[in-house]
């Protein structure tokens, strides 16, 4: 899963999430991209993205993953997403 703060890919800061299949855990990578390709990992983001969960909650219909990222100023923030 992926969630980007921006409208569109090119220059939104992005946290990427998914689980790992080994033991459960969230593992949370953030990335960026200055063109349409694949976001590269930024290693001190503006704001860093913590998992909430030591591990991913699932059931036999769904997955559920969660992070926090500290709060901004803005009254309206965009957001653009994949899964």
């Amino acid at each position: 899963m992926a969630i980007g703060f921006g409208r569109s890919m090119i220059s939104s800061d992005m946290v990427l999430l998914w689980r790992d299949s080994n033991d459960g855990h969230t593992i949370v990578s953030q990335r960026k991209t200055s063109v349409f390709s694949m976001p590269t990992v930024v290693s001190n983001p503006p704001r860093v993205a913590t998992a909430l969960d030591y591990r991913a909650t699932s059931n036999s219909s769904a997955v559920t993953l969660s992070f926090s990222v500290p709060s901004i100023t803005d009254t309206r923030q965009d957001l653009i997403w994949a899964w």
